[in-house]
């Protein structure tokens, strides 16, 4: 009985994530065409880099390379101990036009490493538009011009771009696409943009910045509202610091877009097992507010929901138990009918979609691992610097 019943939750859970999925497919669109009629205002576009040799040419050369004209391209090189400096200084030379290369200061006490240096970047910009990328991102050559597009709205204070994720090996393949999952089953993009109608006008400063969650990939700002918000000071600590500047916008009531990258910014995050790890082991509680009652949670209903049917079904043939195969059949088959539409729409091969629950399972544990690292208080390592998680 008592298994009948948590299959049945899980049906209904999946129904409503579906249909926040199906409202996402329309809510996060694409940057919209570029619009010549808009004034160009200057645009700052800045990578922050530390050890990023694989990727930072294609960044730089990418950055550099648009249509638009009144653009610059700030890099900081952030105390590298790879060849990130030697390529840089090569780059700088080549796009002599726009790039400019910066030497990043020693961390002081108190700064998580991005954080940092973004704040350095943000101190030399000189563009109406402050616009962060990671050093492994690529842009198509129109994505300045659609930017200055969307902020000749004078009402948009900042916006925020969910990259095409580049999956090659097996492990990216079967582990990232569950960070989109997660994201587009779970958050109404309509609410980043405005108020959800429903919510009690006493309840709106103290809820709608919950649904901040901007992405450090792609995030660019009005420079006035990014001062006046604090910007990377005001996150130092924070270890995801986008989603920290996501819910600062909405707390303050400047109005956040969101927008999916497909055709105009890519990404290739992480190339291995260890990588993603290390990656999200780092962060993986940030998204929880570092509530660990929270993500403890949300990683049981999503152990219910998505990897218990998977485990039941076969089972439940054994036994013939009609109700079981029907209920656990129903939520498999809603699961993969989701990383189908979110396969479809990322381009990604949708076989992979079969591996949802043991890629859930993956997070489970990774999620035990950093509540023990918080329980300990016990710092991660990314790129040979220590991270320690701030107190909730």
């Amino acid at each position: 009985m008592w298994l009948t019943g948590l299959l049945t939750i899980s049906c209904l859970f999946l129904v409503l994530t579906s249909i926040i999925l199906i409202r996402n497919r329309f809510d996060l669109s694409p940057l919209p065409p570029c619009d010549k009629s808009v004034k160009p205002l200057k645009i700052s576009l800045m990578i922050p880099a530390r050890n990023e040799e694989k990727n930072i040419e294609s960044s730089v050369m990418s950055a550099c390379n648009q249509e638009y004209s009144n653009f610059e391209v700030l890099v900081l090189n952030d105390r590298s101990t790879d060849k990130t400096g030697t390529i840089l200084n090569r780059l700088e030379h080549r796009y002599s036009e726009h790039l400019r290369v910066f030497e990043g200061q020693e961390k002081p006490s108190g700064w998580l490493g991005k954080p940092w240096a973004c704040d350095q970047l943000a101190r030399k910009a000189s563009g109406d538009i402050l616009l962060f990328i990671d050093a492994d991102v690529t842009l198509n050559r129109n994505v300045l011009s659609r930017v200055s597009t969307v902020f000749g709205d004078s009402s948009i204070d900042a916006l925020t771009i969910w990259p095409r994720q580049v999956l090659k090996s097996a492990w990216e393949k079967m582990l990232l696409p569950i960070v989109y999952y997660a994201l587009l089953v779970q958050l109404p993009v309509a609410y980043v943009h405005r108020s959800p109608r429903w919510l009690p006008a006493p309840l709106n400063r103290t809820i709608r910045n919950r649904f901040g969650v901007a992405c450090g990939q792609f995030i660019a700002f009005r420079k006035k509202i990014y001062k006046s918000i604090g910007g990377h000071r005001q996150v130092r600590r924070e270890v995801a610091e986008d989603i920290a500047l996501g819910r600062r916008l909405l707390a303050d009531n400047r109005k956040l877009l969101m927008f999916e990258g497909s055709g105009t910014v890519s990404c290739r995050m992480y190339r291995s097992r260890n990588e993603i790890h290390q990656g999200f082991r780092r962060n993986i509680l940030s998204g929880f507010n570092e509530s660990i009652a929270l993500s403890m949670m949300t990683g049981l209903i999503h152990f219910i929901s998505t990897v218990l049917p998977f485990v039941v079904l076969p089972v439940s043939l054994i036994g013939y138990r009609f109700e079981l195969i029907f209920l656990s059949a129903s939520a498999i088959t809603i699961v993969l009918a989701q990383r189908l539409v979110i396969a479809r729409w990322f381009d990604w091969n949708p076989i992979w979609g079969l591996t949802h629950p043991f890629a859930t399972l993956w997070f489970l544990q990774l999620g035990v691992t950093a509540v023990i690292d918080r329980i300990k208080n016990r710092p991660v390592y990314w790129k040979d610097r220590a991270i320690t998680r701030r107190s909730p």
